[in-house]
């Protein structure tokens, strides 16, 4: 989270709250903290919270402490030049998986009077504070939808000029891939190529615009070095002070390994490269190996007509859709369920509604596209659909007219990119029932459930009914005498 004003010369003072919320969505709230605190009376702040629901030495924190300079390597939204002003903190929390709520940071804690303020500053709009609150690419999951690893394949990144890349594979890697991957449009009635490998022979889709492949790529590295971390070891990393850890410190044995990220790709015969439709090689050195796993889900383009726009602040949980073509005159840029009917106005499969898990990229591989996309994929679950007017310092700047409706998705966290009308970006739909099967059950493990999904929950009573062998409040421990 940034907390932030548009002063060069403003102070931010007072104090605020942060609010996590577990997996069942229940709000902690913790003690004030002061504007300028550094990582360790956050973290601290965070691993008092009652009920043991943060285990202490488990939150990992980083800071910027001069946000204005932040480069754009830190910073998945950087305007040039930068007119914010503040202190970024990035924490994560190993140790409570779910799909946790993004945080919340409460700056009114003496009723509707602010206790985070800027003093120094004789302009209110400068001595104004904001915050934004975003996860770039690492969101706790309750479902585990990438349960395929791609047996004896290593990859590594690399980078071309508009695109980064699959590299590193051996001929029979290559192979094993493409089995591994298998379909990406749902339907095994059709496929791109047929080859054979360690002695089988398999059918696969390349992937495309349409339908890309989505991959969760594992980094390989023993006991990888970060400077995200617990304790003492907190770092500023724009100060030049910056400690590092290994990133399993204190950590329980099966969260040693960072979680990985998300990957769109599809696989080009014209080069025989398989390329990503985000930029993460940024971030690793070319010789670091990543570990493969695919999914059954399917990643479908709602219109190729639709544009996708993000909104004048940065960090908005909200995006705008647009028609982006003249083959449908009256085709407005809607694409949820309620106006525009699956395949309708150009739509190629789907609609979107509440509850769809979406993501956003712009397909063109273009160098626009390149800068535009996200580092790292934000899977978004939708909150609502609707249509709004613009706001009035929207029609004064000439950007819509009065009578203009703007055809708006909300979502659960806020977006990591800047689009606009001269980009390409989509809307995809990511798909988790079993369309090559023809089935309508969901694809995935519930990977974070009541009693560890070791146990019955007697919800009258308050406590698990552990499964014959597992132990303790949650059914969380194997007993070990028990064979």
């Amino acid at each position: 989270y940034v907390i932030f004003t548009k002063s060069p010369v403003a102070v931010i003072e007072g104090n605020y709250s942060i609010i996590f919320s577990d997996y069942n969505n229940q709000h902690w709230r913790t003690a004030p903290i002061d504007a300028g605190a550094r990582c360790g009376a956050i973290v601290s702040a965070l691993e008092s919270l009652p009920d043991g629901v943060i285990r202490p030495g488990t939150v990992r924190c980083v800071q910027w402490r001069d946000y204005h300079s932040i480069t754009a390597q830190d910073e998945p939204i950087l305007r040039s030049p930068n007119p914010f002003y503040g202190i970024k903190t990035t924490l994560t929390f190993p140790e409570n998986p779910g799909a946790l709520k993004p945080l919340q940071i409460d700056r009114f804690l003496d009723g509707r009077r602010p206790t985070l303020y800027a003093t120094n500053t004789s302009s209110s709009a400068a001595a104004s504070v904001g915050v934004f609150v975003y996860a770039d690419g690492f969101s706790g999951e309750a479902v585990e939808y990438f349960t395929d690893k791609c047996i004896d394949v290593a990859v590594t990144l690399a980078e071309a000029a508009s695109y980064h890349f699959l590299t590193g594979l051996t001929p029979i890697e290559s192979r094993l891939l493409a089995r591994c991957l298998g379909d990406a449009d749902g339907s095994w009635d059709s496929f791109s190529a047929a080859d054979r490998v360690l002695g089988a022979n398999y059918s696969w889709d390349f992937g495309d615009a349409v339908n890309p492949h989505v991959v969760r790529l594992v980094d390989l590295t023993a006991e990888p070095l970060t400077d995200l971390c617990n304790g003492s070891a907190n770092s500023v990393r724009d100060e030049g002070n910056s400690s590092t850890c290994r990133y399993g410190d204190g950590l329980a044995s099966s969260r040693q390994r960072p979680p990985g990220f998300l990957a769109p790709l599809f696989f080009d015969p014209a080069d025989g490269q398989f390329k990503l439709l985000t930029r993460p090689a940024l971030d690793y050195g070319p010789t670091t190996q990543f570990a493969v796993f695919a999914t059954s889900a399917t990643a479908q383009l709602v219109s190729g007509h639709a544009r996708v726009l993000t909104e004048s602040q940065p960090y908005s949980d909200t995006v705008l859709t647009t028609n982006s073509s003249s083959a449908y005159s009256d085709f407005l840029g809607n694409v949820d369920c309620e106006t525009s009917a699956a395949k309708e106005q150009g739509a190629l499969s789907g609609c979107v509604e509440k509850a769809d898990l979406v993501f956003f990229v712009d397909p063109s591989l273009s160098a626009a596209a390149f800068r535009s996309n996200p580092k790292y994929l934000n899977l978004y679950r939708v909150q609502r659909t609707y249509v709004a007017r613009p706001s009035q310092s929207d029609i004064s700047a000439g950007v819509y007219l009065p009578h203009h409706n703007l055809n708006k998705i909300q979502l659960d966290k806020a977006i990591t990119s800047e689009w606009t009308a001269s980009d390409s970006a989509r809307v995809y739909l990511f798909i988790t029932r079993d369309l090559a099967a023809g089935s309508s059950s969901q694809l995935g493990f519930q990977y974070v459930s009541e009693c560890s999904n070791r146990g019955n929950c007697i919800a009258e009573e308050g406590r698990c009914d552990c499964f014959t062998g597992f132990t303790a409040a949650a059914c969380s421990f194997l007993h070990s005498v028990v064979t």
